[in-house]
């Protein structure tokens, strides 16, 4: 306590302050103004002085006071113990002679009586008690009255405007000093300041705050006024050229000298101010934790003076009642703040002149950080100002989002050292109820747009022209997708839902809570999972009605109708085409959706083994479940059924468990599965094999019930119904139709019959080839030729029984093949050949070889068009045998095989392989795939195989 009262050893009283004066009405000159201040400075300063000497010389009266009592105080507490020994010697005494030792402790009497009759042997004691406490109450009266004295000295010394501001710093620090003494000295003598400590401490900090903003308030108007008198901020260029001004830069004003100086003091300033701890470490480095914009991030004094200016034209255009000042146009103020990042973050780069005077100031390597924090800070609190009236209009929010994530990613780009930084868009989505207002908003933006899809005339149209509204307009424009899908044909409806599916996911991307982008996956979910609902029960519906996926019934009840016209021909393939071109468009834009960058994040964020994560799944997982549910509530009987038929499980059977207890579980055990898409992707999957499998079926079918009359015509000159030739070679010469004169004309190729099987096929054919893709399009020609050359040979040949065909027959059913099968074959080569070239791929719908799938009906034809012998024949027989050759492509060693050679290859020596069946199969080319079985039952259908 000693040291502190040493310490605070009066000081020279500071020069007063002069007495304001009111002005007088009306608007004087300066000059007026400069002589009264001086005329009333030279009446009041002597008052003042003599004022002050006398309040000085009372205080010094009180102090010498004070301390002459404190000696007196301190004498009497000198001679206390030697008073209150001997108080007690004399108590003792009194005690003996009275005898009071040796009285029973239980003579109540006697006791009350003495007390009666004796004065209060701790009288003198309590009155030393006393006296004691007030000489420690005038010591801490006296500590405190030159603290406050002190306080009141250095307080003075910071405020007073003609020192220079060096010393008035110096006097800040020692006042700091002195609050840091005072609390350490009342730590260490709680006793004698305990009553006093908490106040004086108060006193204190109000003193040294007092100072410490005065001083900042005077420093910062300073520097505002020589930015002011620099001309701080620059105008533009045209505006200087207007007013006829210097254009000059901001560098060039910031170089002004008392810029300079006024800048260096604030600096000064704001290091001593952190010394002391009045104010936290500015957080101008990239390296602080503290984001910029945050409210915890500490700016730099002369930063924001720098700003003031910048800030308040910002607040006169987005802050009052300015016409510019638009919920609605929240980009309007992000672009005004842009534009002053562009304009003046030079002057925060390395060289740059608020770099340099901040270098000079003691803080080296400030950069645009600075400016960005002092931007952002308005920008967020006008964002939070406005959250209560956005949330009550969700398309204004979903802009204002999306202007803010926008202006975020800017921000990044135009200052890429930037550091941590505060998120515009996060004082919105870090908002409970604003970002379920955000989320709701859009799930309602994305319901109406699908019904919009769903029920447009175009919907289901396929690329720009399609077989049901050829002169439809190009309604859906979504640059990115179409250039990635440049030369898919798809129907207008799946395009828009990818489209849709795709803005979903971009304004999801720049979200970083896991549980935000959760909700953004839910709703991209709920819109695919109705996108494969309405394909579902269309395929649903086709199935029902279409006779090529029911069994042939009864009595007539299978009949035509007028619905199931719809599922036929054209208008029954083009049905299934657009469920498959919908399907498969959708499945390969989400298979290139899941390799996206903020897809896989999402995929790996999900598969963590981290609460979130977890609670994440669990979350999804159950609005899985609850759609599910609500699938099977709403579906009817029929749908059930087929459901249940196709994935081999009942659904809600009776007594049974949770109907979405496998999916559910199915779901669960492939949580670990980073694609986000998995499912969704395995959905459009299915329904597109689906709608494939359903193209094949239809065309299949009624290709194969169109050749019914022709499966029953005779091949052979001896049928019964046949009208027997009398001529020579009859059984060479004769014609293998029936007696109806258009089958049994030579010249009438193919087979009549067999037209509108062929027709069919062409028809079909040619309206799936050019539309879909070739690795589409490819499997389903495969199989649709592979079936219906399987059904001929089945059907034509091998039903009825052995020797059916004669040499005529048989050369007529090649020429069904050569003039038919593959003449329609070679019209769809060329149209896909054209396709192909227009959509610049390589490989033809119908593969390079389209003919291949129709080898085993090319093995029977070759088989059943063998000559009976090659010596002896006429010129007419050897020539119709060249021709069969030659549109069989059969080499001149095939030529020669004879009908005869091949019984005996096939039934005499069929395990030679110089002359049995292998030999054979390699001079005819005939495939491997057939079975000597086979291939000698084909040879049995030879009315000249006695076999």
């Amino acid at each position: 306590m000693a040291t502190l009262l040493q310490a605070l050893a009066p000081a020279p009283p500071p020069a007063a302050a002069l007495l304001a004066h009111p002005l007088l009405s009306g608007a004087p000159s300066s000059a007026e103004l400069h002589a009264a201040i001086v005329e009333l400075e030279q009446a009041t300063l002597p008052a003042n002085r003599a004022a002050l000497d006398a309040a000085r010389r009372a205080l010094l009266a009180e102090l010498a006071a004070q301390q002459e009592q404190s000696r007196a105080h301190s004498a009497a507490l000198a001679e206390l113990p030697a008073q209150l020994e001997a108080a007690e010697d004399a108590l003792l005494e009194l005690c003996t002679e009275l005898g009071l030792d040796d009285a029973p402790a239980g003579d109540a009497d006697a006791e009350a009586g003495l007390s009666r009759s004796t004065p209060a042997p701790d009288a003198p004691l309590q009155q030393l008690l006393r006296q004691r406490d007030d000489v420690a109450e005038a010591s801490a009266a006296r500590l405190y009255l030159t603290l406050l004295a002190r306080a009141d000295e250095l307080r003075d010394a910071v405020l007073v405007p003609g020192k220079s501001t060096k010393a008035r710093l110096e006097a800040l620090r020692t006042l700091c000093a002195l609050l840091a003494d005072a609390r350490a000295a009342c730590a260490a003598d709680e006793e004698e300041l305990e009553t006093i400590a908490p106040a004086a401490a108060q006193y204190l900090v109000d003193q040294r705050d007092a100072a410490f903003s005065g001083l900042r308030t005077e420093l910062e108007d300073g520097l505002k006024t020589a930015l002011d008198q620099a001309g701080w901020p620059p105008a533009p260029a045209e505006v200087a050229e207007a007013r006829g001004e210097v254009t000059r830069t901001g560098a060039e004003v910031l170089a002004a000298p008392p810029v300079r100086e006024a800048w260096l003091r604030l600096c000064r300033l704001q290091r001593v101010a952190v010394r002391a701890r009045l104010v936290p470490p500015p957080s101008y480095e990239a390296s602080s934790e503290e984001p910029a914009g945050a409210v915890s991030y500490a700016p730099l004094f002369a930063t924001q003076v720098l700003c003031a200016p910048l800030l308040a034209r910002f607040a006169y255009h987005f802050d009052g009642n300015k016409s510019t000042n638009r919920l609605d146009k929240p980009q309007w103020a992000l672009a005004h703040m842009s534009s002053l990042l562009r304009l003046h973050s030079a002057l925060f780069t390395p060289r740059g002149a608020v770099f340099e005077l901040f270098s000079a100031g003691g803080y080296a390597g400030v950069g645009p950080r600075e400016l960005v924090n002092a931007l952002l800070v308005p920008l967020r609190v006008k964002t939070q100002a406005a959250r209560q009236v956005l949330q009550a209009s969700p398309a204004i929010l979903a802009h204002t989002v999306g202007a803010l994530l926008a202006f975020d990613d800017e921000l990044r780009g135009l200052v890429p050292s930037l550091g941590p930084a505060e998120r515009l868009a996060d004082t919105l989505l870090n908002d409970a109820p604003t970002f379920d207002a955000w989320l709701e908003g859009e799930r309602s933006e994305a319901t109406e747009q699908l019904e919009e899809i769903l029920s447009s005339p175009d919907a289901w149209a396929i690329g720009p022209a399609d077989t049901d509204g050829d002169d439809e307009p190009q309604t859906w424009e979504a640059a990115a997708l179409q250039a990635r899908t440049a030369g898919v044909q798809t129907t207008h409806s799946a395009r828009g839902i990818c489209t849709l599916q795709a803005a979903l996911a971009e304004r999801a991307a720049p979200l970083r809570s896991l549980p935000q982008r959760i909700g953004f996956l839910a709703i991209q979910d709920e819109l695919l999972r109705t996108y494969a609902g309405r394909l579902s029960r269309s395929l649903d519906a086709f199935e029902s009605l279409s006779s090529a996926f029911a069994r042939a019934l009864p009595g007539g009840m299978g009949s035509d109708t007028g619905e199931a016209d719809m599922v036929r021909g054209l208008r029954g393939s083009s049905r299934l085409l657009k469920a498959l071109l919908s399907a498969s468009f959708i499945e390969a834009h989400l298979e290139r959706a899941g390799t996206e960058g903020s897809a896989v994040q999402l995929g790996a964020d999900l598969s963590l083994q981290t609460p979130e994560a977890q609670r994440a799944r669990e979350t999804r997982n159950a609005w899985r479940s609850e759609r599910e549910d609500r699938e099977v509530d709403g579906a009817s009987l029929g749908e059930l059924v087929r459901r249940g038929m196709r994935t081999g499980v009942s659904l809600r059977p009776l007594g049974g468990g949770h109907a979405t207890a496998a999916p559910a579980a199915k779901t669960a055990a492939s949580e670990e599965d980073a694609d986000v898409w998995r499912e969704a992707k395995v959905r459009f999957g299915e329904l597109a094999a689906r709608a494939s499998r359903g193209l094949e079926r239809l065309v299949i079918s009624e290709t194969t019930e169109a050749m019914r009359d022709y499966s029953m015509r005779h091949w052979d000159a001896s049928a019964p119904s046949r009208q027997v030739s009398v001529e020579p070679d009859a059984t060479e010469d004769s014609s293998g139709a029936d007696g109806s004169p258009d089958e049994d004309d030579p010249s009438d190729v193919p087979t009549p019959s067999l037209i509108p099987s062929l027709s069919l096929l062409s028809s079909h054919l040619l309206h799936l080839v050019p539309v879909l893709q070739p690795v589409q399009c490819l499997p389903i020609y495969r199989a649709i030729a592979t079936a219906i050359a399987g059904a001929v040979v089945e059907r034509v040949v091998m039903s009825g029984g052995a020797h059916r065909f004669d040499a005529q027959g048989a050369r007529r059913f090649e020429q069904d093949y050569t003039s038919g099968w593959l003449a329609v074959v070679r019209e769809v080569s060329a149209s896909a050949t054209q396709a192909a070239s227009a959509t610049g791929s390589r490989l033809p719908g119908v593969g390079r070889r389209p003919e291949a799938p129709w080898q085993r009906l090319r093995d029977a034809v070759v088989l059943l068009s063998l000559p009976t012998s090659t010596a002896g024949a006429t010129a007419s027989h050897a020539a119709a045998a060249a021709a069969t050759a030659e549109r069989l492509g059969l080499s001149e060693a095939a030529r020669g095989v004879t009908l005869s050679q091949a019984t005996r290859a096939l039934f005499d020596e069929p395990d030679d392989d110089a002359r049995g069946w292998p030999a054979l199969r390699a001079t005819l080319d005939v495939s491997e795939a057939l079975e000597l079985r086979v291939a000698r039952e084909l040879v049995r259908r030879r009315v000249e195989c006695f076999r």
